[in-house]
């Protein structure tokens, strides 16, 4: 059961028979209890075909209070320039399962702390990046025209710099653009699907390409505080 749904139980509980109003606070209890010790979901990805592209990370963020923190690979940038963009250690996806209310809003706050950081795609010309992210289910990862171009959708999007930040955007088509670049304001069917079908949420990493990955040049950690 969803979060929203204890609230609903919450909000109703005025009005039950005592004795239902007693099964009901027992049963709010045990939901309680499961979602406070269910695992956090998060991941570090992608991994396709077995293949981890987030080279030289975990598989999975260290949990801390409602978010998590990772610590970014730290890579020679000379070296990096020199290499093919998958075989440089970076971070890609962080993604856990997740539904949104269409309409709504997403919303994800964080630190960073360390630092610089580069992409790992033409790493001179495009700052590194953090952006808002979800995918419908069924995702092949290949974007295919016809198929599952509008899959996976970008908003909000901020510079990797030291701080606190906030990325906010509404689940509106006019927010988001499409793993090929393309807007959700002139696909809004192929949007609003995606939204009613969605598998995960979370951020990804990089430059003028939303999730090819970021390394760091210097130790560098990022906390996330939460996400809703």
């Amino acid at each position: 059961m969803r979060r929203r749904e204890v609230v609903a139980l919450i909000s109703g509980a005025a009005v039950w028979p005592l004795p239902a109003h007693s099964q009901q606070l027992a049963r709010i209890h045990r939901i309680a209890s499961t979602l406070a010790s269910a695992p956090s979901g998060w991941e570090i990805g992608p991994v396709i075909n077995g293949r981890q592209y987030s080279v030289g990370m975990p598989t999975s963020p260290t949990p801390d209070g409602e978010g998590f923190w990772f610590d970014f690979p730290v890579f020679d940038r000379a070296t990096a320039n020199t290499m093919p963009a998958r075989e440089i250690p970076s971070v890609h996806y962080v993604t856990r399962p997740g539904k949104v209310m269409p309409g709504g809003t997403m919303r994800a706050t964080f630190e960073i702390h360390g630092g610089p950081f580069w992409a790992t795609e033409v790493p001179d010309e495009t700052p590194a990046k953090v952006r808002l992210f979800f995918q419908r289910s069924g995702d092949d990862w290949a974007g295919s025209p016809g198929r599952t171009e509008f899959y996976r959708w970008w908003g909000a999007l901020a510079d990797l710099v030291p701080g606190r930040s906030t990325l906010e955007a509404q689940l509106v088509p006019e927010k988001w653009g499409s793993v090929m670049g393309k807007r959700g304001a002139d696909n809004s069917a192929a949007f609003h699907e995606a939204i009613a079908n969605i598998a995960r949420i979370g951020l990804t990493f990089g430059g003028g390409y939303a999730g090819h990955g970021v390394y760091a040049v210097a130790a560098a950690r990022f906390r996330l505080i939460s996400l809703a």
